[in-house]
């Protein structure tokens, strides 16, 4: 049995898709796919990890041989008597922090200190900023897997909410109608131009999360359904 079959069966054995595999590596999936095809081969460091993994030894993985068993010993041999080995354990514990939950950890804590500064500054926007800035943060540190996506729909929602109504809008309650009722050109009698070069701005970003992030959750969606 090759190394490219082995992998394939202990795989297996472990219940674990291509894509658990990788995860666990820090690999693409393409990558676990080449390795079992027999397209490529992986690197030192990489086989033994496969070998901690699935509980064998890298000179029973990587041997033509019958299909290893998971957590089975090395065998002995007269030439090369056993003696004890010492197994290194890879605790999938990420080192630092990601640059997700760096920022994260900004928006929260400048969220908060917005949030505790608002009463001394009798400033209730101040309040509503620090929040709302503390809860864009709250997925950026703590979600695993896509948390900018989880952001963007909260943004999507919040902006929604507070732009789309018919004190702004009027009979059109949608950010596209907002992107030409508050254009700079068509400057608005009564309000300043920075406001409503905010405004316009606002409806901008608003239009373009309502196309981007369906289509990119539904990318998702089908990317993970391909998984195998």
């Amino acid at each position: 049995m090759t190394l490219a079959e082995k992998i394939t069966v202990l795989r297996g054995e472990r219940k674990l898709s291509q894509g658990d595999l990788a995860e666990k590596l820090n690999v693409s999936r393409q990558s676990v796919s080449k390795w079992e095809t027999g397209q490529s081969v992986p690197e030192l460091d990489k086989l033994i990890r496969l070998a901690d993994l699935f509980g064998v030894s890298v000179d029973v993985l990587v041997r033509e041989g019958d299909a290893p068993q998971s957590g089975s010993e090395p065998p002995e041999t007269d030439a090369h008597p056993a003696a004890p080995e010492t197994k290194i354990v890879y605790v999938d514990r990420p080192l630092g922090y990601t640059p997700a939950q760096l920022l994260g950890m900004i928006l929260v804590v400048a969220g908060l200190a917005m949030m505790l500064a608002a009463p001394f500054a009798g400033a209730d926007p101040i309040l509503f900023i620090g929040g709302a800035l503390a809860i864009l943060g709250l997925p950026l540190l703590l979600a695993k897997k896509h948390p900018f996506l989880i952001d963007g729909w909260l943004m999507w929602a919040a902006g929604y909410l507070l732009l789309c109504n018919p004190y702004l809008m009027g009979v059109n309650w949608h950010p596209f109608a907002g992107i030409v009722r508050w254009c700079p050109l068509t400057d608005p009698q009564g309000i300043t131009l920075p406001v409503v070069w905010l405004l316009w701005l606002a409806y901008l970003g608003e239009s373009a999360l309502t196309l981007l992030l369906p289509v990119y959750t539904a990318w998702l969606g089908f990317k993970r359904r391909r998984r195998p």
